[in-house]
């Protein structure tokens, strides 16, 4: 249970329960206060890793500020971002988080990032509660395929379309920010090498900002 109530910025949490009801109307006080006595404030002035790969995942997340991103590493160490979680959105590894397997992919919350999260056997208990509650989590889980879906689209693109859509996608990426999500975790992200991402970046961008 969150211990420091007063640490949690009520705007934020009414924010998480706008989302929520995108998907499905909340009018159950009960569901919405066993949710709030659960949620935590944390944030990150640098980039964190706040779900390890290799681990099962026991936090879901709430992204009020800034931006999550799903990773994987390579052989080498390097990290690969592959799936993007932002402002306004719910950041979890969903497999692992919901049928307890190890997770081969990490979480990492970007710089000047700010979270609401609660862990898996807190939120189980409130599922438990409220049956019906479970069908948040399907549509979550739709949510997070369609993150996929269109990733996969965005990779078969050709180089200046793929970097173009990227910047569409995630405009704020494409503007000054304190997020420290740099050009090569981009470059990752789009399978391309740093080299290339940055040559045709130079072509996109005065396009777009």
């Amino acid at each position: 249970m969150n211990t420091n109530k007063l640490r949690l910025p009520r705007v934020a949490f009414n924010n998480l329960i706008a989302f929520l009801n995108s998907f499905k109307r909340i009018d159950d006080e009960t569901f919405k206060n066993e949710l709030d006595s659960e949620m935590e404030y944390v944030s990150y002035s640098k980039p964190t890793v706040i779900q390890k790969e290799n681990k099962v995942a026991n936090k879901a997340f709430f992204c009020i500020q800034g931006m999550v991103y799903a990773y994987y590493k390579k052989e080498t160490g390097d990290i690969v971002p592959f799936r993007i979680f932002q402002k306004g959105e719910i950041a979890v590894l969903a497999d692992s988080f919901f049928n307890k397997r190890r997770a081969s992919a990490g979480l990492m919350a970007c710089a000047d990032t700010n979270l609401l999260s609660i862990d898996s056997i807190a939120l189980k208990q409130i599922f438990n509660n409220h049956p019906g509650a479970v069908l948040l989590a399907a549509n979550i889980l739709s949510c997070i395929l369609d993150k996929d879906r269109l990733r996969n689209i965005l990779l078969n693109l050709k180089g200046v379309d793929r970097i173009r859509e990227f910047y569409q996608q995630f405009p704020v990426l494409a503007l000054e920010n304190n997020l420290q999500f740099m050009d090569k975790q981009i470059a990752a992200y789009l399978h391309m090498t740093s080299v290339n991402f940055c040559k045709l970046k130079s072509e996109v961008l005065p396009g777009i900002i």
